[in-house]
């Protein structure tokens, strides 16, 4: 609200207020969008389609008309012939709720990572004991932190890790120990990359706005959703909107180069608004002029949709 890059007490009030917000109008636009005959009801093979539409049930075939209180994420949850709208998202409510307490079992994981986890937990129990212990469990470390017998810090970092994860310091990580340790090392990944973002956004000095442009833009060639694109993608990005000939290629190389700080030739997205602040700061390849232009051309069409509308 003030884009002090912290939230406050009320800030946070109204982030919760408006997920709910949200959360609500998506069930209401899903129910309204089976309910043809408009009589505010849903038949019982309607409710299990809505519900499958907004991913709380198997997958559609797998569950039967009379399965609806037995669809996974939900299990607890009943159904009736014929289903209002405010029955309905108590529906799904209790489907979020069980889908909840799945999800703080698994340490925030969904079920695919969590299968993924697994897969990568067995690469590590060689003898299939369900733990990693003595020789495994330093071969893990070896694997997570590659620098941790050469920087100290890094082998701190290790340290507190192992430790959070070996709650009951037995020496040995089962799975929920292994799932405990990812987290927390996803989350001091997704921390250290929200600081980079906000450090790049500050000095850019783009508005909101225009980070929000940019990261559409961004997310767009982020195919595979890493939260990256590759030197390639940005060149590909460039060619649809400029004329690229072999000297505004090599400059357009150059700055990726020099903004691409672990060398893996992929940019983040905090590294993606530093590369455009200076090819907008060079005006490289006349590049404000046609960004312009295409943000004239974007606007008009916003417009023009919604007049249609």
């Amino acid at each position: 609200m003030d884009e002090d890059h912290a939230v406050d007490m009320a800030e946070f009030a109204k982030l919760l207020r408006t997920f709910n917000m949200q959360a609500v109008n998506t069930i209401r636009a899903a129910f309204q969008a089976k309910d043809t005959d408009k009589d505010g009801d849903l038949s019982a093979l309607d409710t299990r389609r809505v519900l499958l539409s907004l991913g709380f049930c198997k997958p559609a075939g797998a569950v039967s008309t009379s399965d609806i209180g037995n669809c996974e994420g939900c299990e607890g949850a009943t159904s009736t012939p014929d289903m209002g709208l405010w029955e309905f998202v108590e529906l799904v409510e209790a489907c979020r709720l069980e889908n909840r307490q799945k999800m703080r079992k698994n340490q925030g994981f969904t079920q695919p990572e969590i299968r993924r986890l697994h897969h990568q937990f067995k690469n590590h129990d060689l003898d299939g004991n369900g733990v990693i212990k003595n020789k495994q469990l330093t071969d893990l470390i070896d694997s997570l932190f590659p620098k941790a017998r050469l920087d100290f810090a890094v082998h701190e970092q290790a340290k507190v890790l192992l430790e959070a994860g070996d709650a009951d310091a037995d020496g040995a990580i089962d799975f929920d120990d292994f799932a405990r340790m990812m987290r927390i090392l996803q989350d001091e990944a997704y921390v250290e990359k929200l600081l980079e973002e906000q450090a790049a956004w500050k000095e850019s000095g783009y508005t909101r706005s225009e980070v929000g442009e940019f990261r559409k833009v961004f997310q767009m060639f982020d195919d595979d959703s890493s939260g990256e694109i590759s030197h390639n993608e940005v060149e590909i990005m460039f060619e649809g909107i400029l004329p690229l000939d072999r000297k505004s290629l090599g400059q357009l190389h150059y700055a990726l180069s020099a903004l691409d700080g672990d060398g893996d030739r992929s940019l983040t997205f905090g590294e993606f608004l530093r590369l455009m602040r200076r090819l907008q700061d060079a005006n490289w390849n006349d590049i404000n002029t046609t960004s312009a232009e295409v943000a004239r051309a974007s606007l008009a069409e916003q417009e023009e949709d919604q007049n249609v509308a």
